[in-house]
């Protein structure tokens, strides 16, 4: 059961541990940049919608 809020928050949930495809690529510092820019990206991108409204 979710609380109204004011305040905004993110939950990112990246990959499944159990999963060794996504474990590998956890693992993987090339992976763990391409996982940050997408969620910097999206970060980005709400607050910029944000602004325009």
């Amino acid at each position: 059961m979710s609380r109204p809020s004011t305040q905004i928050s993110l939950l990112v949930e990246l990959a499944y541990l159990t999963d060794a495809g996504n474990l590998r690529a956890l693992h993987h510092p090339g992976a763990q940049e391409r996982f940050a820019q997408a969620i910097a990206s999206g970060v980005s991108a709400f607050y910029a919608a944000q602004a325009q409204r």
